[in-house]
């Protein structure tokens, strides 16, 4: 574990506007909680990211720390298996005696999972357990013997200022925002604990208006984007990974400096081609695809372009001009038209 100076958390947190909360907040069944502002460029999260902030700023890495990244809805949790995958010898049998939040723990998971979700789920059962060990993530992963892989839809400046350095390496994916949102949109949708109730085209105002949990889009990005060059850190964009997934797959192995066999990428590859992985994750995680539990179809489609089947012309438009505006403002190349 590496030794540092623990740090005061140096971002300002501002609630955020109080007649803007309540009127997002109209549009949840029972409500949102408060909601905060952080650092500059504003992150919005609930407002019990205050008392963890500096915790999550302050993780005590270890070396072989293995980080995976992005904005919600981009790729993460297929990354997420394919490291544990890679890390545990592709012991497809081991991944089913665990859901894939305890084996990959959220490290936020405290500041935005409600005790109303926790509540709906049966005391009894292994669903109740594997969600209640989302508000004690920081403890799970000190208890951790093994190589942890954590993730995280923390913007780059509130993860651990050494995280580059310390030896831990970092996989960032990326994806169109025109898929995220409606991704998004229908995890919020059909979330137990506090479900969207409004319409699509009010979600997606809120998305492109920094509004959702994790906003704004571009700064996630961009923090990332700015460090893609780091010895220990990756970038990917979803739209390659599942367009070619076997460069993807060999890509990360070499990253984590796992060799695999030909017969083995084939397997991963099998596994994780996006029909297989839907099928893999209700084996693995039930709990997470019932909507007897948390989350109606937590993995949905994965498809590049379903978008279409939502956006209106006139949202397309206003869509591609936030969009044409935060490249030039950025930087970032995507390797696909929008």
């Amino acid at each position: 574990m590496t030794e540092r100076t623990r740090n005061n958390f140096p971002y300002e947190i501002r609630d955020l506007d109080p007649e803007i909360n309540a009127q997002i907040s109209k549009n949840f069944s029972d409500g949102l909680p408060r909601l905060v502002q952080v650092g500059p460029q504003k992150m919005l999260i609930p407002a019990q990211f205050r008392q963890d902030a500096e915790n999550y700023y302050n993780f005590p890495l270890r070396a072989s720390d293995v980080f995976v990244v992005g904005y919600p809805r981009s790729g993460t949790t297929l990354t997420q298996d394919l490291v544990w995958l890679l890390l545990n010898s592709l012991d497809f049998d081991k991944a089913k005696l665990k859901s894939f939040i305890a084996r990959v723990p959220l490290l936020e998971s405290r500041s935005v999972t409600t005790e109303r979700t926790i509540a709906l789920v049966s005391t009894s059962s292994e669903r109740a357990a594997s969600l209640k060990s989302y508000t004690s993530t920081l403890e799970t992963l000190s208890r951790m013997t093994e190589r942890r892989i954590v993730k995280s839809h923390l913007h780059f400046t509130f993860l651990p200022p050494d995280l580059l350095t310390a030896g831990c390496k970092v996989i960032y994916i990326a994806r169109n925002p025109k898929d995220v949102v409606v991704s998004l949109y229908h995890l919020q949708r059909n979330s137990f604990g506090r479900p969207f109730t409004g319409p699509f085209e009010t979600y997606f105002d809120y998305f492109i208006s920094n509004l959702t949990f994790f906003t704004p889009y571009w700064d996630h990005l961009h923090e990332a984007w700015k460090r893609r060059n780091e010895a220990n850190f990756r970038f990917f964009f979803y739209e390659e990974v599942t367009q070619n997934l076997r460069d993807f797959i060999t890509e990360v192995a070499r990253f984590l400096d796992k060799e695999l066999t030909g017969e083995e990428v084939q397997k991963l590859e099998s596994t994780l081609s996006f029909d297989q992985y839907k099928k893999y994750i209700s084996e693995t995680d039930k709990h997470m695809n019932s909507k007897e539990d948390v989350n109606d179809d937590f993995v949905r489609k994965g498809k590049i372009g379903d978008y279409k089947n939502y956006f209106t012309k006139e949202m397309n438009e206003r869509a591609d001009r936030w969009i044409e505006e935060n490249l030039k403002r950025t930087g970032i190349v995507f390797p696909f038209d929008f």
